[in-house]
């Protein structure tokens, strides 16, 4: 759905939570509390939010929780570590929504890098335990309905 202030996302119902999809589009809750962007503003720089490819935005009960997705196509090792790096940019850049009343990140696993491949799990390791997770597209695919929930 193209709205008409320019952002890609959909939206629908799943238990009664609204779920929202975010496509290279920062919500205002989320915009309004980077930390990137009130430094550069001390500075008088001119400030754009980065945007994650994808913030789902979870709303139940007059609150609203956020989840981030990046999305690389590589399974290079070295470009898994530097996203890995640049979402947890994200996750500091935005952790001011903690401090609101009526927002916040989801409690599980708020940060999410999915890659094309270059990843192994670790055998009984279970990465859904993480704040920050990385999946290759298969474990993506295979998770996704558990990624569009709020829990």
């Amino acid at each position: 759905v193209l709205h008409s202030k320019g952002d890609y996302s959909t939206n629908f119902i799943i238990d009664n939570v609204k779920v929202t999809i975010h496509y290279q589009f920062t919500p205002n809750t989320l915009n309004n509390v980077s930390e990137y962007k009130k430094i550069l503003k001390n500075y008088e720089i001119t400030a754009h939010t980065r945007s994650p490819d994808i913030i789902i935005e979870f709303e139940k009960e007059c609150k609203s929780y956020y989840r981030i997705i990046e999305v690389k196509n590589s399974s290079k090792t070295s470009y898994i570590r530097n996203s890995l790096y640049k979402v947890m940019g994200y996750y500091k850049d935005f952790e001011g929504i903690k401090n609101t009343d009526n927002f916040g990140f989801v409690e599980n696993f708020p940060i999410v890098l999915v890659t094309w491949g270059g990843i192994n799990i670790k055998e009984n390791y279970d990465p859904f335990e993480d704040k920050i997770i990385i999946l290759n597209r298969n474990e993506f695919l295979d998770n996704v309905e558990k990624l569009i929930k709020c829990n």
